[in-house]
């Protein structure tokens, strides 16, 4: 494996040698620099650097993990005895073992995105044998995969498109998906695409993420890369423990048949002999024999259907109605301690439960919009719980938890309903998080990401105040037609802009462009008017008026200038 070292080349190195299991070194020449990525059994355990600064000790010195008198003392040490400095650290006392583990993952992600951050030069891997690699007694707290996703997510977008081939193609989950997923640092998107990974085509998976359809297909590109996700039957092999060798059986083949292979802990069976013996007959015998127990009577399975419906239907009335009140942790059911493990578990199980398709049967099809509610309300609390600095935010913005004396008694429950007064708290502070949700989402919207800007905006709708809720409906409808499959929600989004605010023009001249876009010019006419009566000097509802009063009917060739042109796509 050698040639030029471009984004995509070192993204598909690094999936090669990590699905690969591989052991060697992946040797990065730059200009001015050499770097190389150990890798071992396909996980990077230890990152080379020819520059100083680059280097274990001088990393670590800039990140304030120790100071210069601990590396003196650790260096001195190093090359008295010919010892590496990690483990002239543990020696010392400087980083215990914890410690130094999070040490060496920050030094590898730091050689890592200097890799990233200058893509030029020559990429060549190196196979080295395992024994002759030796063993590192000290990894660093990283996943292999997270680089591998971090690398993907900066391939050019015509490089995705190639990479991904024949989209028509079956897509399943990788071996041991569910665990990887777990562990790995997926973006909305990627954990969105992951969720609807059925057996069905690319095309169709793809087809379901809105937003941008280039970016949908990187978030594919990643999960392949990763392990998540496969094509076909084509699974990656399951990863092996970091404390064994992977085990090859090589098994003769005799007389161009492979000889039976015995289950661990039976002996083997000769296949020709495999067939028992004739019993003699049993001598006849008085006693009458007991009847045999009747089986138990077989469950109705549309009994069974139905009764899984009512559960399931329970606990999405339920979920949903306690939308509104629950904090992030509250909505995937977790303390304020949980553990990042126990926060994507919590969003994996959550997200597979509440999955809008869930609701396909005829019977929960009433079900699928507070479905979609709860799904995107779940992601929303992921995304922010599964960042360390997201995350530390958000515990500061929430009130205080004050635990009780190991000796004190339990305070006795509140009797009766809130007061006003508490009422009227918790409301002012769930309208102050709802209106900023929607500025922070249209934020997104100049940044392009669509879908987070989603997640933030329906879950501001039902608490947002004044103009906000209108904001909101008005950024919906512009997410929503970044996605072909969803120009239908964003045309409901409009409508319903338009009958919740009935006075403002505002609604009505978006729904008056997206008619007029789409050559509905009775609907465009109807709408621009009622804006006009709304607000007679909105500047763009008359110049949208004159553009279609002065249209050609249908059957002539259709102005090619003017606002109404650009509304239509002409130029």
């Amino acid at each position: 494996m050698q040639g030029s070292l471009s984004a995509s080349a070192f993204a598909t190195a690094l999936r090669d040698l990590h699905l690969g299991r591989q052991t060697g070194l992946l040797h990065c020449a730059q200009p001015g620099a050499a770097r190389s990525l150990r890798f071992q059994r396909g996980e990077v355990v230890h990152v080379l650097s020819d520059q100083k600064d680059e280097r274990l000790g001088e990393t670590l010195l800039r990140l304030g993990v120790i100071d210069g008198e601990q590396l003196a003392r650790a260096t001195f040490v190093l090359v008295r005895d010919r010892k590496r400095l990690g483990p002239v650290l543990l020696e010392l006392g400087v980083l215990n073992f914890g410690q130094l583990q999070e040490a060496l993952g920050r030094h590898v992600r730091d050689v890592f995105e200097r890799v990233l951050g200058r893509p030029e030069g020559q990429l060549v891997y190196e196979a080295v044998n395992e024994d002759a690699m030796g063993a590192d007694d000290v990894r660093p707290t990283l996943q292999t995969g997270d680089l591998v996703l971090e690398a993907v997510r900066r391939v050019p977008a015509s490089d995705v498109k190639a990479a991904l081939g024949d989209l028509s193609r079956p897509l399943g989950l990788g071996t041991g998906s569910g665990l990887l997923a777990a562990t790995l640092k997926l973006t909305p998107s990627e954990g969105f695409l992951f969720s609807r990974i059925d057996g069905s085509s690319g095309r169709d998976a793809l087809s379901l993420l809105p937003g941008d359809p280039a970016e949908a297909e990187r978030s594919l590109l990643a999960l392949i890369s990763c392990g998540l996700a496969c094509w076909g039957d084509a699974r990656p092999a399951a990863p092996t423990r970091s404390d064994e060798r992977p085990r090859v059986t090589r098994l003769p083949v005799v007389e161009g048949r492979m000889p039976p292979t015995p289950a661990a802990g039976f002996p083997a069976v000769n296949p020709e002999a495999a067939a028992p013996a004739p019993a003699a007959s049993p001598a006849p015998s008085a006693r009458v024999p007991e009847p045999a127990p009747a089986a138990p009577p077989r469950p109705d399975p549309d009994a069974v259907k139905r009764e899984k419906q009512a559960e399931l239907r329970k606990a999405i009335e339920e979920a949903h109605a306690a939308l509104g009140r629950e904090n992030h942790f509250e909505v995937l059911g977790l303390t304020r301690e949980a553990k990042e493990a126990e926060v994507k578990e919590a969003y994996f199980r959550l997200a597979k439960r509440f999955h809008p398709d869930s609701c396909n049967d005829e019977a929960l099809h009433d079900l699928k919009p507070r479905a979609e509610a709860l799904f995107i309300r779940i992601g929303q609390a992921w995304d922010v719980l599964r960042s360390p600095k997201a995350r530390g935010d958000y515990e500061s913005s929430l009130p205080r938890v004050r635990p009780a004396p190991a000796s004190a008694a339990p305070a006795p429950a509140p009797v009766g309903p809130p007061t006003p007064r508490t009422q009227a708290i918790q409301s002012e502070a769930e309208v102050a998080r709802a209106n900023d949700s929607v500025r922070r989402a249209e934020k997104l919207m100049q940044e392009e990401k669509w879908w987070d800007a989603i997640q933030l905006f329906e879950e501001a709708l039902p608490l947002a105040s004044g103009n906000y809720p209108l904001r909101a409906h008005l950024g919906l409808a512009r997410c929503f037609f970044k996605n072909p499959n969803w120009v239908k929600r964003g045309e409901e989004q409009l409508a319903k802009a338009v009958a919740d605010f009935p006075k403002s023009a505002e609604p009505a001249v978006e729904l008056a462009r997206f008619y007029a876009g789409r050559g509905m010019k009775a609907r465009a006419l109807g709408q621009v008017r009622r804006a006009l009566e709304l607000k007679p000097d909105h500047e763009d509802a008359v110049a949208l008026l004159a553009e279609l009063e002065a249209s050609p009917p249908p059957e002539a060739p259709a102005s090619r200038g003017g606002l109404l042109g650009k509304l239509l796509g002409r130029k």
